[in-house]
């Protein structure tokens, strides 16, 4: 499977591999908070249909975003870029 280098940014993001240097190491969350409107939502929705994330209904705590999430096969591929 072939992904972009953005849909890779956002696989890190969503566990947290983005990090700054004073942040933990390694996997320390698994969520991706957005709505419909988001700059990054088509990418999310095609991690999606990859199978490589879920996402919730709308949350109205979060103001109406939904919260994605990586599944099995999605932390998989992360933990290959934590190498």
């Amino acid at each position: 499977m072939e992904l972009t280098q953005k849909q890779i940014d956002i696989i890190k993001h969503t566990v947290g591999l983005d990090r700054t240097p004073k942040q933990p190491k390694g996997f320390y969350r698994n969520r991706f908070s957005a709505s419909v409107n988001h700059t990054d939502y088509p990418l999310l929705k095609s991690l999606v249909e990859l199978g490589l994330m879920e996402h919730s209904k709308p949350q109205e705590m979060f103001g109406g975003d939904m919260m994605f999430y990586l599944t099995i096969d999605g932390l998989r591929l992360a933990k290959t870029y934590s190498l």
